[in-house]
């Protein structure tokens, strides 16, 4: 049986997630966020909009990265 997760932890874990994601950073498929995460004020902006998809929409982390990306990368923006 699976055990429940509070919210707390819930949330570390996908801070935990979001950071295994932000170290295997693809710049050819997330240029833009790849760059962000470079400063510390910058993943902490990353973190927080990643949070906030998944929160929205019930997306995985790269998917949250995806849309993100979509939004900041003018190569990448949809109509």
């Amino acid at each position: 049986m699976a055990t429940k997760l509070t919210a707390e932890q819930a949330l570390q874990r996908l801070k935990e997630l979001i950071a295994i994601q932000f170290d295997s950073c693809s710049k050819e498929d997330w240029p833009y966020i790849c760059h962000m995460a470079g400063s510390p004020q910058g993943r902490a902006s990353v973190e927080r909009m990643t949070l906030q998809q998944i929160d929205a929409s019930g997306c995985s982390v790269g998917q949250a990265f995806d849309r993100i990306e979509r939004m900041y990368n003018p190569n990448r923006m949809e109509d």
